[in-house]
Protein backbone atom coordinates (compact mmCIF):
# COMPACT_ATOMS: atom_id res chain seq x y z
CA UNK A 1 0.00 0.00 0.00
CA UNK A 2 2.88 2.35 0.80
CA UNK A 3 4.43 1.78 -2.62
CA UNK A 4 1.06 2.40 -4.32
CA UNK A 5 0.65 5.70 -2.47
CA UNK A 6 4.20 6.70 -3.38
CA UNK A 7 3.66 5.84 -7.04
CA UNK A 8 0.58 8.06 -7.18
CA UNK A 9 1.96 10.94 -5.09
CA UNK A 10 5.55 11.11 -6.40
CA UNK A 11 5.91 12.74 -9.87
CA UNK A 12 8.99 10.61 -10.58
CA UNK A 13 7.18 7.29 -10.22
CA UNK A 14 3.87 8.51 -11.66
CA UNK A 15 5.46 9.89 -14.83
CA UNK A 16 7.36 6.65 -15.41
CA UNK A 17 4.24 4.55 -14.85
CA UNK A 18 2.19 6.64 -17.33
CA UNK A 19 4.95 6.47 -19.93
CA UNK A 20 5.28 2.69 -19.67
CA UNK A 21 1.49 2.25 -19.63
CA UNK A 22 1.22 4.30 -22.82
CA UNK A 23 3.10 1.53 -24.66
CA UNK A 24 0.29 -0.94 -23.92
CA UNK A 25 -2.26 1.49 -25.32
CA UNK A 26 -0.18 2.17 -28.43
CA UNK A 27 0.54 -1.52 -28.88
CA UNK A 28 -3.11 -2.57 -28.86
CA UNK A 29 -4.27 0.34 -31.02
CA UNK A 30 -1.65 -0.23 -33.73
CA UNK A 31 -1.96 -4.02 -33.99
CA UNK A 32 -4.42 -3.82 -36.88
CA UNK A 33 -2.15 -1.39 -38.74
CA UNK A 34 0.93 -3.60 -38.62
CA UNK A 35 1.64 -6.37 -41.10
CA UNK A 36 1.40 -9.98 -39.84
CA UNK A 37 5.15 -10.42 -40.30
CA UNK A 38 5.95 -7.29 -38.26
CA UNK A 39 3.42 -8.27 -35.58
CA UNK A 40 5.02 -11.69 -35.20
CA UNK A 41 8.52 -10.15 -35.12
CA UNK A 42 7.44 -7.59 -32.51
CA UNK A 43 5.87 -10.30 -30.31
CA UNK A 44 9.10 -12.30 -30.51
CA UNK A 45 11.11 -9.24 -29.43
CA UNK A 46 8.68 -8.50 -26.58
CA UNK A 47 9.09 -12.02 -25.22
CA UNK A 48 12.87 -11.65 -25.38
CA UNK A 49 12.68 -8.28 -23.62
CA UNK A 50 10.49 -9.67 -20.82
CA UNK A 51 12.81 -12.64 -20.28
CA UNK A 52 15.94 -10.45 -20.28
CA UNK A 53 14.29 -7.96 -17.91
CA UNK A 54 13.30 -10.79 -15.55
CA UNK A 55 16.86 -12.15 -15.44
CA UNK A 56 18.28 -8.68 -14.76
CA UNK A 57 15.67 -8.08 -12.06
CA UNK A 58 16.65 -11.33 -10.36
CA UNK A 59 20.34 -10.45 -10.44
CA UNK A 60 19.77 -6.94 -9.12
CA UNK A 61 17.40 -8.19 -6.42
CA UNK A 62 20.21 -10.34 -5.05
CA UNK A 63 23.00 -7.77 -5.41
CA UNK A 64 21.31 -4.50 -4.43
CA UNK A 65 20.79 -3.85 -0.74
CA UNK A 66 18.22 -1.05 -0.91
CA UNK A 67 14.91 -0.81 -2.73
CA UNK A 68 15.83 2.66 -4.00
CA UNK A 69 18.88 1.30 -5.84
CA UNK A 70 16.91 -1.69 -7.16
CA UNK A 71 14.09 0.50 -8.53
CA UNK A 72 16.56 2.92 -10.14
CA UNK A 73 18.26 0.04 -11.97
CA UNK A 74 14.96 -1.53 -13.03
CA UNK A 75 13.61 1.72 -14.41
CA UNK A 76 16.79 2.20 -16.42
CA UNK A 77 16.56 -1.30 -17.92
CA UNK A 78 12.84 -0.82 -18.64
CA UNK A 79 13.58 2.40 -20.53
CA UNK A 80 16.20 0.68 -22.67
CA UNK A 81 13.87 -2.21 -23.54
CA UNK A 82 10.93 0.12 -24.20
CA UNK A 83 12.91 2.29 -26.63
CA UNK A 84 14.22 -0.86 -28.36
CA UNK A 85 10.68 -2.23 -28.79
CA UNK A 86 9.40 1.14 -29.99
CA UNK A 87 12.20 1.14 -32.58
CA UNK A 88 10.82 -2.11 -33.98
CA UNK A 89 7.42 -0.46 -34.53
CA UNK A 90 8.62 2.92 -35.82
CA UNK A 91 11.66 5.06 -35.20
CA UNK A 92 9.44 8.13 -34.67
CA UNK A 93 7.86 6.35 -31.69
CA UNK A 94 11.32 5.55 -30.29
CA UNK A 95 12.32 9.20 -30.60
CA UNK A 96 9.12 10.22 -28.82
CA UNK A 97 9.94 7.93 -25.87
CA UNK A 98 13.50 9.23 -25.74
CA UNK A 99 12.12 12.77 -25.54
CA UNK A 100 9.63 11.76 -22.84
CA UNK A 101 12.33 10.15 -20.71
CA UNK A 102 14.55 13.21 -21.14
CA UNK A 103 11.75 15.48 -19.91
CA UNK A 104 11.17 13.17 -16.91
CA UNK A 105 14.90 13.29 -16.13
CA UNK A 106 14.92 17.09 -16.24
CA UNK A 107 11.71 17.75 -14.31
CA UNK A 108 11.56 14.95 -11.74
CA UNK A 109 13.90 13.18 -9.34
CA UNK A 110 13.76 9.85 -7.56
CA UNK A 111 12.76 10.44 -3.93
CA UNK A 112 15.14 9.33 -1.20
CA UNK A 113 14.11 7.13 1.71
CA UNK A 114 12.28 9.38 4.17
CA UNK A 115 12.92 7.43 7.36
CA UNK A 116 15.56 8.65 9.81
CA UNK A 117 15.78 5.75 12.24
CA UNK A 118 17.48 7.16 15.34
CA UNK A 119 19.66 9.55 13.30
CA UNK A 120 19.17 13.32 13.32
CA UNK A 121 19.07 15.80 10.46
CA UNK A 122 21.62 18.48 11.27
CA UNK A 123 22.61 21.88 9.98
CA UNK A 124 26.37 22.64 9.87
CA UNK A 125 25.97 24.91 12.91
CA UNK A 126 24.18 22.18 14.88
CA UNK A 127 26.86 19.64 13.95
CA UNK A 128 29.65 21.98 15.01
CA UNK A 129 27.89 22.67 18.31
CA UNK A 130 27.33 18.98 19.04
CA UNK A 131 30.93 18.09 18.23
CA UNK A 132 32.35 20.98 20.24
CA UNK A 133 30.22 20.53 23.35
CA UNK A 134 30.40 16.74 23.28
CA UNK A 135 27.72 16.38 25.94
CA UNK A 136 25.54 13.97 23.95
CA UNK A 137 27.90 11.31 22.58
CA UNK A 138 31.58 10.53 22.50
CA UNK A 139 31.30 9.34 18.90
CA UNK A 140 29.33 10.88 16.04
CA UNK A 141 28.93 9.11 12.70
CA UNK A 142 27.79 11.69 10.16
CA UNK A 143 26.51 11.11 6.64
CA UNK A 144 27.06 13.97 4.20
CA UNK A 145 24.57 13.57 1.36
CA UNK A 146 22.72 15.62 -1.24
CA UNK A 147 19.17 15.12 -2.43
CA UNK A 148 20.34 15.73 -6.01
CA UNK A 149 22.97 12.96 -5.87
CA UNK A 150 21.77 9.61 -7.32
CA UNK A 151 24.26 7.70 -5.14
CA UNK A 152 22.92 9.43 -2.01
CA UNK A 153 19.37 8.50 -2.98
CA UNK A 154 20.23 4.86 -3.66
CA UNK A 155 21.97 4.47 -0.27
CA UNK A 156 19.58 6.68 1.73
CA UNK A 157 18.04 3.66 3.47
CA UNK A 158 21.33 2.22 4.80
CA UNK A 159 22.22 4.95 7.29
CA UNK A 160 18.87 5.06 9.16
CA UNK A 161 18.88 1.27 9.47
CA UNK A 162 22.45 1.35 10.81
CA UNK A 163 21.41 3.97 13.37
CA UNK A 164 18.62 1.74 14.69
CA UNK A 165 21.10 -1.11 15.22
CA UNK A 166 24.11 0.72 16.65
CA UNK A 167 22.89 3.96 18.23
CA UNK A 168 23.62 4.25 21.97
CA UNK A 169 24.75 6.84 24.51
CA UNK A 170 28.33 6.66 23.19
CA UNK A 171 27.49 6.69 19.48
CA UNK A 172 25.08 9.03 17.71
CA UNK A 173 24.18 9.35 14.04
CA UNK A 174 23.66 12.56 12.08
CA UNK A 175 22.80 13.56 8.51
CA UNK A 176 23.93 16.78 6.80
CA UNK A 177 22.40 17.70 3.43
CA UNK A 178 25.13 19.35 1.37
CA UNK A 179 22.53 20.21 -1.25
CA UNK A 180 21.21 22.76 1.26
CA UNK A 181 24.63 23.70 2.70
CA UNK A 182 27.20 23.32 -0.14
CA UNK A 183 29.71 25.65 1.53
CA UNK A 184 30.14 23.11 4.32
CA UNK A 185 31.70 20.57 1.93
CA UNK A 186 35.07 22.33 1.72
CA UNK A 187 35.36 22.51 5.52
CA UNK A 188 35.13 18.72 5.75
CA UNK A 189 37.27 18.03 2.67
CA UNK A 190 34.42 16.80 0.46
CA UNK A 191 34.60 17.42 -3.28
CA UNK A 192 31.27 18.40 -4.88
CA UNK A 193 32.52 18.86 -8.45
CA UNK A 194 31.65 16.68 -11.42
CA UNK A 195 28.71 14.38 -10.66
CA UNK A 196 29.16 14.59 -6.89
CA UNK A 197 31.02 11.28 -6.99
CA UNK A 198 32.25 11.70 -3.40
CA UNK A 199 28.71 11.63 -2.05
CA UNK A 200 27.59 10.16 0.20
CA UNK A 201 30.59 10.66 2.50
CA UNK A 202 30.64 9.13 5.98
CA UNK A 203 32.85 10.60 8.71
CA UNK A 204 33.31 9.22 12.22
CA UNK A 205 34.14 11.84 14.86
CA UNK A 206 35.51 11.12 18.32
CA UNK A 207 35.46 14.07 20.72
CA UNK A 208 35.15 16.51 17.78
CA UNK A 209 38.16 14.96 15.95
CA UNK A 210 37.81 12.99 12.72
CA UNK A 211 39.05 9.41 13.12
CA UNK A 212 37.79 7.71 9.93
CA UNK A 213 35.97 8.42 6.70
CA UNK A 214 34.73 6.73 3.56
CA UNK A 215 35.53 7.51 0.77
CA UNK A 216 39.01 8.81 1.55
CA UNK A 217 40.28 12.33 0.89
CA UNK A 218 40.55 13.50 -2.71
CA UNK A 219 44.24 13.45 -3.59
CA UNK A 220 43.98 16.66 -5.62
CA UNK A 221 42.17 18.47 -2.81
CA UNK A 222 44.53 17.48 -0.03
CA UNK A 223 47.19 20.08 0.68
CA UNK A 224 49.95 17.88 2.13
CA UNK A 225 51.28 14.34 1.79
CA UNK A 226 51.82 11.90 4.64
CA UNK A 227 55.29 10.64 5.64
CA UNK A 228 57.09 7.59 4.18
CA UNK A 229 55.34 4.27 4.77
CA UNK A 230 56.59 0.83 5.65
CA UNK A 231 54.84 -1.35 3.01
CA UNK A 232 55.63 -0.81 -0.64
CA UNK A 233 53.12 -1.85 -3.30
CA UNK A 234 54.93 -2.11 -6.63
CA UNK A 235 54.69 -3.90 -9.96
CA UNK A 236 57.61 -5.18 -11.99
CA UNK A 237 55.95 -3.86 -15.16
CA UNK A 238 55.71 -0.30 -13.77
CA UNK A 239 58.56 2.00 -14.89
CA UNK A 240 58.18 4.17 -11.77
CA UNK A 241 58.46 1.10 -9.53
CA UNK A 242 61.62 0.02 -11.33
CA UNK A 243 63.20 3.46 -11.01
CA UNK A 244 62.55 3.62 -7.25
CA UNK A 245 63.20 -0.07 -6.53
CA UNK A 246 66.52 0.64 -4.76
CA UNK A 247 65.10 3.19 -2.29
CA UNK A 248 62.95 0.90 -0.19
CA UNK A 249 65.57 -1.82 0.53
CA UNK A 250 68.07 0.86 1.50
CA UNK A 251 65.56 2.49 3.81
CA UNK A 252 64.88 -0.88 5.44
CA UNK A 253 68.61 -1.34 6.22
CA UNK A 254 68.71 2.01 7.95
CA UNK A 255 65.44 2.07 9.83
CA UNK A 256 64.33 -1.54 10.42
CA UNK A 257 63.97 -2.51 14.10
CA UNK A 258 61.74 -4.58 16.38
CA UNK A 259 59.00 -1.93 16.22
CA UNK A 260 59.22 -1.22 12.50
CA UNK A 261 59.29 -3.80 9.74
CA UNK A 262 59.36 -3.38 5.99
CA UNK A 263 57.46 -5.39 3.39
CA UNK A 264 57.01 -5.41 -0.39
CA UNK A 265 53.90 -6.58 -2.26
CA UNK A 266 54.20 -7.10 -6.01
CA UNK A 267 50.85 -6.13 -7.53
CA UNK A 268 52.05 -7.45 -10.85
CA UNK A 269 51.74 -10.93 -9.31
CA UNK A 270 48.71 -10.16 -7.15
CA UNK A 271 46.65 -7.53 -9.03
CA UNK A 272 43.45 -8.41 -7.15
CA UNK A 273 45.00 -7.03 -3.97
CA UNK A 274 45.12 -3.52 -5.43
CA UNK A 275 41.42 -2.83 -5.03
CA UNK A 276 41.48 -4.01 -1.42
CA UNK A 277 44.05 -1.35 -0.55
CA UNK A 278 42.51 1.34 -2.74
CA UNK A 279 45.24 1.36 -5.38
CA UNK A 280 44.31 2.11 -8.99
CA UNK A 281 46.10 -0.01 -11.59
CA UNK A 282 44.50 1.46 -14.71
CA UNK A 283 46.19 3.63 -17.31
CA UNK A 284 49.98 3.61 -16.91
CA UNK A 285 49.87 2.45 -13.28
CA UNK A 286 50.48 6.03 -12.17
CA UNK A 287 49.68 5.21 -8.54
CA UNK A 288 52.62 2.82 -8.29
CA UNK A 289 54.67 2.56 -6.22
CA UNK A 290 52.36 3.19 -3.27
CA UNK A 291 53.65 3.20 0.30
CA UNK A 292 51.32 2.49 3.23
CA UNK A 293 52.15 2.62 6.93
CA UNK A 294 50.16 0.27 9.17
CA UNK A 295 49.94 0.47 12.95
CA UNK A 296 48.33 -2.48 14.71
CA UNK A 297 46.89 -3.64 11.37
CA UNK A 298 45.37 -0.19 10.73
CA UNK A 299 46.40 2.18 7.96
CA UNK A 300 47.62 5.47 9.40
CA UNK A 301 49.27 7.09 6.36
CA UNK A 302 49.94 6.58 2.66
CA UNK A 303 51.70 8.21 -0.24
CA UNK A 304 50.31 9.00 -2.75
CA UNK A 305 46.82 9.60 -1.37
CA UNK A 306 43.77 7.89 -2.82
CA UNK A 307 43.27 9.52 -6.23
CA UNK A 308 39.56 10.23 -6.57
CA UNK A 309 39.67 11.26 -10.21
CA UNK A 310 41.82 8.30 -11.30
CA UNK A 311 39.98 5.61 -9.42
CA UNK A 312 37.54 3.88 -11.76
CA UNK A 313 34.95 2.81 -9.21
CA UNK A 314 34.17 2.84 -5.53
CA UNK A 315 32.85 -0.17 -3.61
CA UNK A 316 29.07 -0.09 -3.14
CA UNK A 317 27.76 1.43 0.11
CA UNK A 318 26.36 -1.27 2.20
CA UNK A 319 25.55 -1.71 5.84
CA UNK A 320 28.13 -4.47 6.18
CA UNK A 321 30.87 -2.30 4.61
CA UNK A 322 30.11 0.66 6.86
CA UNK A 323 29.88 -1.37 10.05
CA UNK A 324 33.20 -3.07 9.24
CA UNK A 325 34.99 0.12 8.16
CA UNK A 326 33.92 2.17 11.19
CA UNK A 327 34.17 -0.78 13.65
CA UNK A 328 30.61 -0.31 14.78
CA UNK A 329 30.50 -3.79 16.32
CA UNK A 330 33.49 -2.91 18.49
CA UNK A 331 31.86 0.32 19.62
CA UNK A 332 28.71 -1.54 20.49
CA UNK A 333 30.63 -4.14 22.51
CA UNK A 334 32.50 -1.37 24.34
CA UNK A 335 29.20 0.20 25.25
CA UNK A 336 27.78 -3.11 26.55
CA UNK A 337 30.90 -3.86 28.60
CA UNK A 338 30.87 -0.35 30.05
CA UNK A 339 27.30 -0.68 31.36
Amino acid sequence: MEWLNQMVSEPYYLSHFLTFFSYLILRTSTTSLLSPHLTHHLLHREIQAVLAFSVLALLKLVRQETWEAFIADMLFFAKVFLVALALVIDYHLALWYLGAFFVIYILTQQPAFQGLGTSSKLTPLQLETLLTEGNISRFWLVEFRASCSPASICTSRCFPELSITYSNKNLSFGIVDLGLFPNTAEKFGIYLGGSMGQLPTYILFENAAEVARIPQFDFEAKSSHPPITKVEFRASCSPASICTSRCFPELSITYSNKNLSFGIVDLGLFPNAAEKFGIYLGGSMGQLPTYILFENAAEVARIPQLDFEAKSSHPPITKRLLSRYFELDRLLLEYIKGK
